[in-house]
């Protein structure tokens, strides 16, 4: 394809890649003529922490496709579909992930998921899990912001994807870790960044005190929480970035709502669209801030990311390949 006609975020992903593939291949070309000419052991180069992180989770997404592609033959409805839509949810990280790296393509057979022992649904279940804290931890960590951006976002993926099939197999759904709050300013980040997400949490809180004002019974009470939640999130967010109870505090006492949130007419389905679009656009605004965090400082930032993720896909029912990144294609 002509380099003029391919996207800019695909060409984003494409140098992200080379410049791994680069640290990795560090070596001169006539280091690589000298192995081609001696006779003893090739020898893999050794790969710098972010190209392991990449390499990681790449081979995390090729595994989870391949069980949940096995698993989808003996399973039936709706376990067959969710297993499925696993295995395409996993395959798109592959892709953006830019595939896994093979030092000697030549040497290595090619396999698919018949080639491992057979798995059931609950082990696709015990490796979602198992590779969301994997790539989740990558995410606070990595030097690479656009890359934690990423991973981070595969991370949540793989959580919500796990829940959905746990509750389609019935099966126990995965325990979360207690989300952790701020306590500070975020390494990277100033006071005035955070006024954004402090103003989108405090309004999701008066967006959901109105859809538990125009429901009754367990929906109210599940919508009060909610809120409360939200109102509680922006209220720590500004206490850390000292703008609570001053003349700079951004919280106002009424924000302008989706009108299917007013709508005398609007339904219970059009109020949970409005909600979900107000979760998704919060969750993508929290996963930029990570993403311009220092590393080791994104934990609050990225907890804030996987709560609205977790709503807006409540709402809907689906999850997406990739929460939280609205320019995905």
């Amino acid at each position: 394809m002509d380099a003029r006609h391919t996207s800019p975020r695909t060409r984003a992903r494409r140098t992200l890649v080379l410049v791994l593939a680069a640290t990795l291949l560090g070596a001169p070309l006539a280091g690589c003529a000298a192995l081609r000419v001696e006779s003893g052991e090739r020898t893999t180069p050794s790969a710098g922490a972010l190209e392991q992180a990449r390499q990681r989770q790449a081979v995390a997404a090729r595994d989870i496709a391949r069980a949940a592609t096995d698993a989808a033959r003996r399973a039936v409805d709706p376990v067959s579909t969710t297993l499925r839509a696993v295995s395409s949810a996993s395959d798109r990280h592959l892709t953006e992930l830019g595939g896994v790296w093979v030092p000697f393509p030549s040497d290595s057979a090619a396999t698919g998921p018949g080639d491992e022992a057979q798995v059931s649904p609950a082990d696709v279940v015990e490796r979602l899990v198992a590779a969301s804290a994997s790539a989740e931890a990558d995410a606070a960590t990595a030097v690479d912001g656009r890359l934690a951006r990423l991973l981070a976002s595969i991370g949540v993926s793989r959580r919500l994807l796990a829940v959905h099939l746990a509750s389609a197999a019935g099966l126990t759904t995965p325990d979360s870790r207690p989300a952790v709050g701020p306590d500070q300013v975020p390494a990277g980040l100033s006071a005035p960044a955070l006024v954004p997400a402090i103003v989108s949490e405090d309004a999701l809180g008066l967006a959901w005190e109105v859809e538990a004002a125009r429901t009754d019974g367990s929906p109210r009470t599940a919508a009060a929480a909610i809120a409360a939640d939200h109102r509680s999130r922006a209220q720590a967010w500004a206490e850390v970035a000292g703008l609570a109870g001053t003349a700079d505090d951004p919280r106002r006492a009424s924000y302008d709502l989706p009108a299917a949130l007013l709508a005398v007419s609007s339904t219970a389905a059009d109020r949970s669209a409005a909600l979900e679009r107000l979760e998704t656009a919060l969750g993508a605004l929290w996963l930029d801030l990570a993403s311009r965090t220092a590393p080791g400082a994104r934990l609050p930032l990225l907890d804030a990311f996987a709560l609205a993720a977790e709503r807006a896909a409540s709402l809907t029912g689906s999850v997406p390949d990739l929460p939280g990144i609205t320019d995905a294609g």
